[in-house]
């Protein structure tokens, strides 16, 4: 098993949510996360993008009324694995870190989305040095995220 096999998983699960088959995609989508732990290990960032497939999936599944678990801990999980991946492969970091923010924010949660997207911010000044990181597509993507939420940074 390899990243191309917990991708094919978490793209057949994505078709199966794009079918309307919720209940076909939350199995592809458990067995993403459970082979990315066991065979790329919970550092890997085959592991975070497959969480992300699975909170989307339970996500989707609560708002339709399906009885699931709460993707709240999963995306709790996924901010921790983005935070861990930043140093060392900082693009699929603020991959996950931005999915959880989204999360958050489609949530209702604006506190926890502002906190992570101004970290986004934060990071990507670190990472890139603040006027290259400033100067970054993405950086402004997030800004414009904040500032819709009302805050300025």
């Amino acid at each position: 098993m390899s990243i191309t096999d917990v991708r094919g998983l978490c793209r057949a699960a994505e078709g199966h949510v794009e079918a309307g088959d919720l209940t076909k995609a939350l199995p592809c989508a458990k067995e993403a996360v459970a082979i990315s732990k066991a065979v790329l290990g919970a550092t890997h960032y085959g592991y975070a993008m497959a969480l992300c497939t699975l909170g989307w999936i339970l996500s989707t599944m609560q708002i339709t009324g399906i009885d699931c678990q709460d993707p709240q801990p999963v995306f709790l999980e996924v901010e921790e694995r983005g935070r861990d991946l930043l140093s060392d492969d900082f693009n699929h970091g603020v991959v996950a870190l931005l999915q959880s923010a989204t999360f958050w924010e489609e949530r209702g949660d604006a506190e926890k989305a502002i906190r992570l997207y101004q970290e986004l911010l934060d990071a990507h000044a670190d990472n890139l040095g603040l006027g290259e990181g400033a100067e970054h597509p993405r950086y402004y993507q997030i800004k414009s995220k904040l500032d819709r939420l009302g805050i300025m940074a």
